[in-house]
């Protein structure tokens, strides 16, 4: 493991597995990321969304989203935590038990199959935040989804290639977004798909 000062957040796309992130740099980071004064500010594009103190994060706007960054700590959720060494179980956001789909924070995870964006995962280290690497969505259950590590490099090439408008997106998801990329995640859970649809056709609420 080794420590490492983010300076702004385009630099967490080129984080090594193992790094170590102090709470408060990664804390100040997505706080100030927002703000055009500051030495975090790199452009409306690289804003990190959501509060500082929250599970889910991602940067960018939600129609153009560059990446997805969950912190989780231990006992937060009773579902969350590895299911072998390279998948991650992690539960939706809820509200006095109630998970709304369409709440942005759970609005980009289920949309990550879709886009492909990377989702990185840090996990709870002490004062410090571990890098475990990017993940991708390969299935969605009713409380949580789960996430599968992924060589990251292909999906900065999905991130650099040119996304279709969301409005032009057919139910079928044969057009728009990175349609290539995501019939292998079809084939591997077609829970998938049918969620997304779900999503896209109208609210999904779930009591838990």
């Amino acid at each position: 493991m080794k420590d490492t000062i983010l300076a702004d957040s385009k630099s967490i796309l080129s984080l090594e597995i193992g790094t170590l992130i102090t709470k408060r740099n990664l804390f100040d980071l997505i706080q100030y990321s927002k703000q055009k004064n500051s030495k975090y500010w790199s452009g409306d594009e690289w804003k990190i969304n959501n509060t500082p103190q929250q599970g889910i994060n991602w940067i960018g706007s939600i129609s153009h989203l560059k990446g997805v960054l969950i912190k989780t700590k231990n006992g937060s959720y009773e579902k969350d935590g590895w299911v072998d060494d390279h998948t991650y179980r992690y539960s939706f956001k809820s509200r006095n038990g109630i998970i709304n789909l369409n709440e942005k924070a759970n609005f980009v995870l289920i949309d990550q199959v879709n886009y492909l964006y990377p989702v990185l995962l840090f996990t709870e280290s002490k004062t410090n935040w571990l890098y475990n690497g990017s993940f991708t969505v390969v299935g969605i259950e009713d409380t949580y989804v789960e996430l599968q590590a992924i060589d990251l490099a292909v999906n900065i090439e999905l991130i650099n290639s040119t996304p279709q408008p969301y409005e032009i997106r057919d139910n079928q998801y044969t057009e728009g977004g990175r349609k290539y990329a995501l019939h292998n995640l079809v084939e591997r859970n077609m829970r998938v798909v049918k969620w997304s649809k779900i999503l896209w056709n109208g609210c999904a609420i779930f009591v838990v």
